[in-house]
């Protein structure tokens, strides 16, 4: 067998490949050959090598610690259920207390303005305390009405 050959056969050799070497034609050349032994040999090191080390077994306590520690990540992840469920009731609670004191402090603003203006914008003042109907021509409907109320 030549050197080529022996060297494409030699990992199976190594992993003890029944159909590999039938005659122990590999063996043989092994034996005789001082490079493809030197080979095998770098090959078989190689291998150790890879090979995966032995199991280490973990101290009785470390799954309840890994547990412990996921836990303790996820609690700081997310916030309590609770203030998440009222979070949008809060929010519009809020938004709809500050829309009502805009609402009142603006209203309230507006209307001592117009109120106590005086001047040529008066009529506004009269519009809103409804005064535009006591002057409507006699015998309309809006005279009638007035006369009743």
């Amino acid at each position: 067998m030549d050197c080529y050959t022996a060297k494409r056969k030699i990992s199976a050799y190594i992993d003890n490949a029944p159909d590999n070497d039938p005659q122990g034609e590999v063996a043989l050349h092994l034996n005789a050959c001082k490079n493809c032994r030197r080979y095998q040999e770098e090959l078989s090191a190689l291998r150790q090598m890879m090979m995966p080390p032995d199991a280490i077994k973990p101290s009785p306590y470390f799954i309840l610690k890994i547990r412990h520690k996921i836990e303790l990540f996820e609690r700081k992840k997310t916030p309590p259920l609770i203030a998440m469920r009222w979070l949008p009731a809060i929010a519009a609670g809020f938004v709809a207390g500050i829309a009502l004191f805009a609402g009142s402090y603006f209203g309230n603003n507006l209307w001592t303005h117009i109120t106590q203006q005086q001047g040529p914008d008066t009529r506004i003042v009269s519009a809103a305390e409804l005064n535009v109907f006591d002057d409507s021509p006699e015998g309309s409907i809006t005279a009638v009405y007035n006369n009743e109320v």
